[in-house]
């Protein structure tokens, strides 16, 4: 009798555990290997962004800034578009639940609204949109209504708008680690 309590509390013990092995399976298989990926963009993200910042101070031609800024997007966009599509399947998933405030956070990290075009676009498409502006118009381009404004001023306004998109995509990624930090946590 004793032995088949014995046998009974192991076997249960071993639900228990392969229970919680289940439930830890998708931070190790999903979450972990995104996480990592991200890491890699968000690395890229910040190297584009410098600089562009810095070949818009140094003067450099805005459509060859522009052009580079596609270029360079270019690298990492397949590992971007990867992240993106599994956050979107994942994200519907009731058995990951628990996952969806990283999901949303990666959401985050990567888009945001575009209040001049009226449209959600990535930080990186924001950016391309108002150097594509100030090459195709020159300087008659109006950043207010009405007023033309010099390709110096244009040029700091850009080095802002740059600079600007840099404190925030750091302040994404904060919020992006804290959700992983918490599931890591939990995982504990």
């Amino acid at each position: 009798m004793i032995q088949e309590f014995v046998t009974l509390i192991d076997k249960l013990i071993q639900l228990l555990k392969a229970r919680k092995d289940a439930e830890e399976r998708p931070l190790d298989v999903l979450v972990t290997p995104m996480y990592l990926d991200l890491q890699v963009i968000h690395n890229d993200y910040l190297h584009m962004f410098e600089k562009c910042r810095r070949d818009i101070e140094s003067g450099v031609a805005l459509g060859d800034i522009a052009n580079a800024l596609l270029s360079d997007r270019l690298e990492m966009e397949a590992v971007r578009h990867s992240v993106s599509a599994f956050v979107d399947s994942y994200s519907e998933n009731p058995r990951l639940k628990r996952y969806h405030e990283f999901f949303r956070s990666v959401w985050m990290y990567f888009y945001r609204y575009d209040m001049m075009r009226n449209v959600p676009g990535t930080l990186s498409q924001i950016l391309l949109g108002e150097l594509d502006k100030w090459v195709r118009e020159g300087q008659k381009q109006a950043f207010a209504p009405g007023l033309e404004i010099s390709e110096l001023d244009a040029r700091k306004i850009l080095a802002e708008v740059v600079s600007s998109h840099l404190c925030e995509i750091r302040r994404r990624w904060e919020e992006l680690s804290k959700q992983y930090a918490n599931l890591m946590a939990a995982k504990v």
